[in-house]
């Protein structure tokens, strides 16, 4: 890490399979479109447009982007003040101003200058940000968490049925990579054979 803060971005032209990391730094994480999903414990987070969550230092989760996924997050030395605990930020204009604003930067990035200025706003700003136990309760964010409790939504729109179709192979490829057997875990996710399941996944991780 060069700098206390560092801002990355990236973008996912087909689905990739994230791994659990503990990373050393704190880490903000907005996706800016499409979709993405957070895996931190047990619990599977969905980010949408716009929406941000706060990861604190050594934390382990596993951040996959989905297809078509842009996102974008600051990372935290441990020397900087940051929040102990994970959590869903409510971006606030400014935040979002300052984000764009390093998003779209062209100029030098150096720490002792405009760009590390910037950079220490943001984190400043984050440590005036409440952090909140739920995302904003948008129709996807509802559809998602009532999947997540078996309940299926009378019309399927198309973001909920590309999100179910990724995560559903999500799980085959960690199950597989757990050392299970390709045949139960396959028919417990719903795919009639193992044909089915490489037509999907070829599908998906086509850019």
């Amino acid at each position: 890490m060069h700098h206390a803060i560092e801002f990355l971005t990236g973008h996912a032209a087909a689905l990739s399979f994230g791994k659990r990391l503990r990373l050393p730094q704190g880490r903000l994480l907005q996706v800016r479109h499409g979709m993405g999903l957070l895996r931190l414990g047990n619990r599977e987070q969905l980010l949408c447009d716009g929406e941000c969550f706060w990861l604190p230092a050594d934390c382990l989760a596993a951040f996959t982007p989905l297809r078509g996924c842009q996102w974008r997050e600051a990372r935290f030395s441990v020397r900087q003040p940051q929040p102990s605990l994970s959590g869903w930020l409510h971006p606030s204009p400014l935040l979002e101003a300052l984000l764009d604003d390093l998003t779209q930067w062209q100029e030098e990035r150096e720490w002792q200058g405009p760009y590390g200025d910037r950079l220490r706003v943001l984190s400043d700003l984050l440590l005036r940000h409440p952090l909140h136990p739920a995302p904003t309760p948008t129709t996807l964010q509802q559809e998602w968490q009532g999947l997540n409790q078996g309940l299926i939504p009378a019309e399927v729109s198309e973001d909920l049925a590309a999100l179910v179709a990724q995560y559903r192979l999500i799980r085959a490829d960690r199950q597989l990579k757990g050392g299970q057997a390709i045949a139960p875990v396959l028919a417990a996710l719903g795919y009639p054979d193992e044909l089915s399941w490489q037509q999907e996944l070829a599908c998906w991780l086509q850019e």
